[in-house]
């Protein structure tokens, strides 16, 4: 059974890729937040020990882009840190190493994004995971195969209720129950390729698979909503017509406008294409807030 290391399993996405991974029988050493500090070169150490690994998924990360925005240098220092530590700590024990970067690192612009373009980020997280990808294809010197994807934004049951649907669906379900009398949200008019969460962590499965050492893979759904739309959908689902407040403070001058991307790439060099359909994973969403009322 090959040896996996996962960092920031504790999170969103570090959970549903440990169970994925496991379903592939695969063995997983978890990293999680609370019991290691990645910033902390010893602790790092400590934590890898003197195992071997198959493979590691750097998915830890400061990865609140508007929380980057309040910390900017906090939060470039201690992505890069993390990311600096874990792979220096990790020499000569890894064969393959998968950094989990963003599409954030593209910046603004209304073409589909693909992996040879010039990278432009104008949120201090994106920057963040641009100067990450550099450090990790760095380590490619240490004999390590390394390989970088980009996904796009991603969602799913059990998201943190600050990302935008989680937002959205938890008022709608209190909206429609008269618990609160309007929904309250940011700019609903931004465009965004979203995909949902069981598509990405399938397709980092097929990156440990199939990707190529040296390699930037976008992970997107090429299918491209509003938030707006998004909303739609859910309020439409709950059979309701929501009456909607802007927030001002919701509103961010760094959000990017349209995120739109290519999965060409990757679909040709491992044969991945996304299966969820964002309404049905926008239901879903619902239904779990529904469950929680």
């Amino acid at each position: 059974m090959k040896k996996v290391l996962l960092t920031g399993a504790n999170g969103f996405v570090g959970s549903y890729l440990s169970e994925e991974l496991r379903a592939n029988n695969y063995f997983v050493k978890e990293i999680r937040e609370e019991t290691c500090d990645l910033r902390n070169t010893l602790e790092v150490e400590s934590c890898v020990g003197n195992d071997t690994f198959f493979a590691a998924f750097h998915l830890a990360a400061v990865s609140s882009v508007s929380q980057c925005e309040r910390m900017g240098k906090q939060c470039i220092d201690d992505n890069l840190s993390m990311t600096l530590n874990l792979m220096d700590a990790l020499k000569g024990k890894v064969e393959r190493f998968i950094y989990i970067s963003s599409a954030e690192v593209y910046g603004k612009g209304r073409r589909e994004h693909i992996e040879t373009e010039n990278t432009v980020p104008v949120s201090f997280y994106g920057l963040s995971k641009l100067l990450c990808e550099h450090s990790a294809f760095f380590y490619r010197r240490a004999g390590m195969e390394v390989i970088v994807a980009r996904p796009f934004p991603h969602i799913g049951v059990g998201q943190s209720e600050r990302f935008v649907f989680q937002s959205l669906a938890k008022q709608l379900v209190s909206l429609k129950r008269e618990k609160i009398p309007v929904l309250k949200a940011g700019n609903i008019k931004v465009v965004r390729d979203f995909l949902d969460v069981r598509d990405v962590v399938r397709a980092y499965l097929m990156l440990l698979k199939k990707g190529k050492d040296g390699e930037i893979y976008n992970i997107t759904s090429s299918v491209h909503i509003s938030i707006e739309q998004g909303l739609k959908i859910m309020a439409n689902y709950l059979d309701i017509n929501p009456r909607i407040e802007t927030e001002e403070q919701l509103i961010r001058d760094y959000d990017i406008p349209f995120m739109h991307g290519s999965f060409r790439k990757l679909n040709e060099h491992t044969g991945w294409k996304p299966v969820h359909r964002i309404e049905e994973t926008l239901k879903d969403i619902v239904k779990y807030f529904e469950s929680r009322a």
